[in-house]
């Protein structure tokens, strides 16, 4: 990327496609898994294992996985680094767990998330093999979501993990919103409300999950916001949302964000980041793009884009993460918001 040109979606998808990222991610989907936190929410927030489920973010199917270990069978996953959808398949193929559609798709890109809806033989629980194979290709739009050329080195690259070798080839405390938030201040409007509900004959997802702050590492408000109407677009009426966010006002972060806003407020920031909240970062896993919002930010980017916020926790508050878990991960707030019912 050139010096001072601005973060785009691209450089965060090869950044993610990078030999580093790759086998930082896959190892976490092998040994790793779900997180404590993780199992609850899912727990009490998606009851029905049966239900279809959209995972937006998969990468190499931590998160996907660890639901198809705890007995969901109708799970669709995407992300739109193709290196690590291929880490997923490899990995699902390895455990058995052939029914889970992994895809690759840009949730920022309307008629690609439009496209993952599932077709009407697995919703019914009739798995074909043609409904559950990419390619995808549905009665909703002439478009296919399909995996991209890739772009990094195919030569075989090595995973030391506990199950099997993987070759790859060329705060506050937890709260409910209604007691917190006043009535009707961040509920969705009627305009937002026919903004996402888009019509399509395919049938809708009964929920979806965006686990370890994806929606956050996708550059500039305006494509979050696109990422967030999209996934709307997919989802049935009421259907839950799980995602996380890291929190700019937890205590630990409020030192180093004071001295950034110094550096915005006289022009010193970094000439790539496009918001304050932005960071850039090189680390030994490759390089990670993020933006990091108060709570009050995400109540108002959930409000412009029509999604009901129910319950919101930081991990910290919910449970007692294992050491693994803290080494891979740092606190991050969870948010259970809905599609609008009507």
């Amino acid at each position: 990327m050139p010096s001072g040109s601005k973060i785009s979606g691209p450089v965060v998808r090869a950044d993610f496609n990078a030999v580093e990222a790759v086998l930082h991610y896959t190892r976490a989907a092998h040994r790793l898994g779900l997180w404590e936190s993780e199992r609850q929410l899912i727990a009490r927030f998606f009851p029905d294992k049966s239900a279809p489920l959209l995972e937006a973010g998969c990468g190499a199917g931590r998160a996907t996985l660890g639901l198809f270990d705890l007995g969901y069978n109708n799970l669709t996953a995407f992300d739109f680094a193709e290196e690590l959808v291929e880490q997923a398949r490899d990995l699902a193929a390895q455990r058995g767990a052939t029914g889970i559609r992994f895809l690759t798709a840009d949730a920022t890109k309307p008629a690609q998330v439009r496209a993952l809806l599932p077709p009407s033989s697995v919703v019914a629980g009739r798995r074909s093999r043609s409904a559950l194979s990419p390619p995808v290709t549905d009665n909703c739009l002439p478009s296919t979501v399909h995996s991209p050329p890739s772009t990094v080195d195919r030569r075989p690259t090595t995973v030391d993990c506990p199950l099997s070798t993987v070759h790859r080839a060329p705060s506050t405390a937890h709260r409910p919103l209604s007691r917190h938030v006043p009535s009707g201040t961040w509920r969705a409007s009627p305009a937002n409300a026919e903004r996402i509900g888009e019509r399509c004959h395919c049938p809708p997802f009964s929920g979806a999950l965006f686990l370890f702050n994806g929606l956050m590492q996708i550059p500039t408000r305006r494509a979050r916001r696109r990422a967030l109407r999209n996934l709307a677009t997919v989802l049935a009426p009421g259907a839950p949302l799980l995602f996380t966010t890291h929190d700019r006002d937890e205590p630990d972060e409020l030192h180093l964000w004071e001295a950034e806003a110094r550096r915005w407020a006289k022009g010193k920031q970094d000439p790539r980041l496009h918001e304050y909240g932005d960071r850039y970062f090189e680390h030994e896993h490759g390089r990670t793009f993020m933006h990091l919002p108060t709570r009050d930010e995400t109540l108002a980017e959930l409000a412009a884009t029509g999604w009901e916020p129910e319950y919101d926790v930081m991990r910290s508050d919910l449970v007692r993460e294992s050491r693994a878990v803290k080494d891979f991960s740092d606190n991050c707030r969870f948010w259970l918001v809905r599609r609008p019912r009507s």
